[in-house]
Formats: structure tokens, C-alpha cells, sequence
């Protein structure tokens, strides 16, 4: 999706899919319980990046090509402490 703000587009995609077993009875909660899936994308053969992630101006997508899917393969509770590398590109 291609979001205009003013002068400038920006390309929205998603970065991560976190899937976690708990009670989400209120929009936006904080991921809890147990991690069921967590797969993260990165675009354009930069590194994985999302908005609020603390990096200061990461490299954002200009095209859209995933270039590099990742699934979590341990977690504990509901954070993913490694990734496994799930489809590469370019």
C-alpha cells in the first residue's frame, strides 16, 4: 500500500506477524502467553526493520520485493529469542 502524506509516498508493508495464544480482547494488546508464530519480512535486501524498533533511520523499502522471510524457531513465552531463515531472494 502506498500512503500519501503531503508531498511525499511512503510504502507500508508488513514487517512481522506475531500469532500468540492469550486473551486479545482489546485491540493493540501487548503480545502475551505462549508464541504460536512469529515471522518476520524484510524488503528490498534490507535488514528487518519496522517502526518503534529503536534503529535510527533504517533503510525503508522502495520497491516492495520481499527479499527475505524468517520464522521463529525458539521463543520464550511470547518473544522469539532465534530465527531460521525461511525464503531468501536476490
Amino acid at each position: 500500500m502506498i500512503v500519501q502524506a503531503g508531498s511525499t509516498q511512503t510504502l507500508v508493508l508488513p514487517a512481522e506477524t506475531i500469532t500468540t495464544a492469550q486473551d486479545c480482547s482489546t485491540a493493540g494488546a501487548t503480545p502475551g502467553g505462549t508464541l504460536i508464530s512469529d515471522i518476520r519480512t524484510s524488503y528490498d535486501t534490507n535488514g528487518f526493520a519496522y517502526d518503534g524498533d529503536g534503529q535510527q533511520s533504517p533503510a525503508l523499502p522502495k520497491i516492495g520485493d520481499a527479499t527475505l522471510v524468517q520464522q521463529a524457531s525458539t521463543a520464550s513465552g511470547a518473544t522469539a529469542t532465534a530465527f531460521v531463515d525461511e525464503t531468501a531472494t536476490r
